[in-house]
């Protein structure tokens, strides 16, 4: 990829989201097989609110 190249600001934006998501989709999968496969019970977004 070239350096000069321009990209538009919500390609970028949505870049960062998108990798983002991918390392905290490996950290999930890290834990999981750290902890022995066996996923924690956590509350949803929304549960958090109360």
């Amino acid at each position: 990829m070239a350096r000069d190249r321009e990209v538009p600001v919500r390609w970028g934006i949505l870049h960062v989201i998108d990798h983002t998501a991918l390392h905290l989709g490996h950290i999930q999968i890290t834990a999981q097989l750290w902890q022995g496969g066996q996923a924690i019970d956590a509350p949803r977004w929304f549960q958090r609110l109360k």
